[in-house]
């Protein structure tokens, strides 16, 4: 318990002020656009998160935590921020529980038995704090990560209890009196621990893809800790091995469903050869980091290797190790595993598989655990081994054997011939300034998180290559009304790369903005001659048109985009909006409804398509009946006192003939806009009320001044 209460105080600490962390990058589409997150029932739309390349895409776990946390909080961050830290401290105890347990198996009782507890203790702290971790916690969508990780560790942590269920007594005792620790056989195994197994492996592959080599990882261990042989270890638990083989199912359904296999080129990822000779370069990058953790960066924009002192470097380096774990693996020590351990969870992303993105450091969530117990456990052994022979002063420490109940700790040969003092406190004074260190460094770079703005700042300042950053970090500037700064660093992205069609895109958005409409069009006109099929600048570019008022070509282009994307919601929205802008009703109607079958609780959509429908005659494609259903829902979801959704109940009730209904509604929305202060807009519903109470509905093009959907990146 005290361990467990050190974790959850050494996870605060580090993490205290994430809290104030804003919604950044992947957060925007994934959580504050993300539709299937608003409700949690039906289920069925929780679990089937949107497949445009969000990263919620074909991991349902991970978009019902989401949703949970909307229900819980909206869209409050601190909400999010508090979940992500919860799951990563469960994750840090789980380890903790495996690495102990771990170090009592027969592989590795002899030599750390006695210190099992403080090492486990000391492995699991350093990787809790570690600075590394930060995109996995305070960036809050790769809780994809973080998620991920803890289903991986409740699976091994279950077998480990399944395979020990009734734990670890004491069976006799060794040479200096002290019990010795007995790990159970077969007679111990439980089946109830080995289902919960099955599930955590289950979850993990709802949550994320990087969990693919769970089942692999869980025999590796059995082979080497418990049963001895891989042989034996399906002859004691082979229905376990069917079973989390056959989780691989629901992947590879999730996967294939999105169809991101066959666009991760769409997306910008190289080829695979491409890919595979920088992943050496990019694996040793990660191995600094865990070793020395600065600079820590979110978007590497990290350059394809060429050359052959590009790549060499790496292979030989990663070869080298790659070749020593598997010497280990064929005589079974205990250490290869933890190299096993490390490119095994690495190899769904940073081996052959080509992804948009060369690097990312939430990669390194699960396998930088190697590397900390490498050195924790490695460091301690030689300190303990090399430590010169001193006459015994006495005194007791945290790491002394008998301080352990029923350890066993190190040799007879050793015990007493160390001050355990000495043997004790210098391990312990090492471990604190590494976590003061590592913890204060993940305060800092919480702070980089604040704000969208300050976290670009800081990529662009640690990546000065990186085209992609001064892009994002204009984003931020113009949504915090920084105009002109925004202009800039989109030129700067520009000059970096003159192809790149985001960066033309979004500062066409601005510069509609800020009405500069004839610009933004030769921009987007670059965009496109660049990228032909880019729906995102044909959407925008239509907008750009609208505003022009000419509608015929804004159409197209967003009839192009829609061709080129069926499921883009912003220009099937836009879309209607200018089809019944040249009185296209019918069509107008249908492509509202297309909107609504992608976003099916957007109220102002649905407050505009049954204004749409009240306001025209049913030949011209009005339905009044369907009007008052749509304009209900919209007032049950905004709220009884909101005006715009009021005014709409109104004039759907009289298209319906109940014009004591529809007189009532529109008398309260006049109330509540001349309270609020809107003269005009009372006026305009008091016009309409006055039709209604003479037993007339309401007819018009559109309800009035429509909120386009431009779209940045």
């Amino acid at each position: 318990m005290l361990g467990a209460g050190l974790m959850v105080l050494a996870a605060v600490a580090a993490y205290h002020n994430s809290f104030a962390g804003t919604f950044i990058y992947d957060d925007l589409a994934a959580i504050s656009e993300n539709q299937t997150i608003r409700h949690l029932w039906p289920i069925g739309r929780v679990l089937s998160p949107p497949e445009n390349g969000e990263t919620v895409a074909g991991r349902p776990l991970l978009n019902l935590s989401l949703a949970v946390n909307y229900a819980l909080d909206g869209l409050e961050v601190r909400g999010y921020h508090a979940a992500n830290l919860a799951i990563h401290t469960a994750a840090a105890l789980l380890l903790m529980g495996i690495l102990r347990r771990t170090f009592l198996t027969p592989a590795l009782r002899d030599r750390l038995g006695g210190v099992a507890s403080p090492l486990a203790l000391a492995c699991a702290l350093i990787w809790t704090v570690h600075p590394l971790q930060t995109e996995s916690v305070t960036y809050i969508i790769q809780r994809a990560e973080s998620l991920a990780g803890l289903c991986y560790l409740l699976t091994l942590y279950c077998v480990i209890r399944g395979a020990g269920s009734a734990g670890l007594w004491p069976a006799g005792a060794n040479a200096g009196g002290t019990p010795a620790l007995q790990w159970p056989g077969e007679k111990g195994d439980c089946p109830l621990w080995y289902a919960a197994a099955v599930l955590a492996c289950l979850l993990g592959m709802a949550t994320k893809e990087v969990i693919v080599t769970a089942p692999l990882i869980v025999f590796l261990y059995d082979r080497t800790f418990l049963a001895g042989s891989f042989r034996e270890a399906l002859r004691r638990r082979w229905g376990l091995y069917v079973s989390l083989a056959a989780t691989w199912g629901l992947l590879a359904y999730l996967v294939f469903s999105t169809g991101l296999i066959g666009r991760q080129s769409e997306l910008g990822s190289p080829g695979l050869w491409s890919y595979a000779r920088t992943q050496p370069g990019v694996v040793l990058h990660y191995l600094r980091l865990t070793v020395w953790p600065h600079p820590l960066c979110l978007d590497y924009v990290w350059p394809v290797a060429s050359g052959f002192w590009e790549v060499f470097p790496g292979v030989a380096i990663l070869g080298l190790l790659a070749a020593i774990t598997v010497w280990g693996l064929r005589r079974r020590t205990a250490w290869s595993f933890l190299g096993a351990w490390f490119f095994l969870i690495l190899a769904p992303t940073s081996s052959v598989f080509p992804l948009a993105e060369l690097a990312f450091e939430h990669r390194m969530y699960l396998p930088s655990a190697a590397v900390v117990v490498l050195a924790v456990a490695g460091g301690y052994v030689l300190w303990d081994r090399w430590l010169p022979h001193l006459t015994e002063q006495g005194g007791q420490s945290p790491f002394s054997p008998e301080t352990i109940p029923g350890g066993s700790g190190l040799s007879a040969a050793k015990k007493g011939t160390v001050p355990g003092v000495v043997r004790g406190a210098v391990p312990a004074a090492v471990l604190l300034a590494v976590l003061l260190a590592l913890g204060c460094t993940t305060v800092a770079r919480n702070r980089d998180y604040q704000s969208s703005v300050a976290f670009w700042q800081d990529t662009v300042k640690k990546r000065p290559h990186s085209y992609f950053a001064p892009c994002a970090l204009g984003n931020a500037l113009a949504a915090s009304g920084r105009t002109e700064e925004a202009i800039q660093q989109y030129r700067r992205s520009l000059q970096l790369k003159p192809d790149y069609p985001a960066a033309y895109r979004n500062l066409s958005s601005l510069l509609v903005s800020m009405g500069r409409v004839d610009e933004a069009i030769q921009q987007y006109e670059q965009a496109l001659r660049l990228r032909p099929n880019d729906g995102k600048a044909h959407n925008n570019l239509g907008l750009a048109l609208a505003g022009l008022g000419r509608s015929a070509e804004a159409i197209d282009h967003y009839q192009k985009a829609l061709l080129l994307k069926p499921d883009y919601a912003e220009a099937q929205y836009n879309l209607a909006g200018a089809l019944a802008t040249v009185g296209r009703t019918k069509e107008a109607i249908e492509h509202y409804n297309q909107f609504l079958r992608l976003a099916p609780d957007s109220i102002e959509v649905i407050d505009e398509l049954a204004w749409l429908l009240a306001s025209h005659a049913p030949a011209e494609g009005g339905d009044p009946a369907r009007a008052v259903e749509l304009a209900e829902r919209a007032r049950g979801l905004a709220g009884e006192e909101n005006i715009p959704c009021l005014d709409t109940l109104a004039a759907a009730y009289a298209a319906a003939g109940r014009f004591d209904d529809a007189a009532i509604a529109a008398q309260r929305a006049v109330q509540l806009a001349e309270s609020a202060g809107q003269a005009s807009l009372a006026k305009l519903i008091r016009d309409r009320l006055e039709r209604y109470r003479a037993g007339r509905p309401y007819r018009e093009a559109s309800k009035g001044d429509r909120s386009c959907t431009i779209e940045t990146h």
